[in-house]
């Protein structure tokens, strides 16, 4: 999961220590952090979110809930 993390922090190009579950994605889930999300979840679970699903969620625990929802 920590690997998961860190990727998530180099989508975001935040530091590794602040993508944790309760972090709030606010303005930085663009376009390209979405579509980039998608597919490294579909490497790291896969599993595949549906774009709108995905920027439905608010904090990454929300993403999170949405990989067990799918997988």
């Amino acid at each position: 999961m920590s690997e998961f993390f860190e990727e998530l922090s180099e989508i975001l190009e935040l530091e590794d220590e602040i993508v944790t579950p309760e972090f709030a994605f606010g303005d930085k889930m663009d376009s390209l952090a979405v579509v980039s999300t998608i597919v490294l979840v579909d490497e790291q679970f896969n599993v595949l979110l549906d774009g709108n699903e995905l920027v439905a969620c608010k904090t990454v625990q929300d993403v999170l809930d949405l990989i067990k929802s799918k997988g």
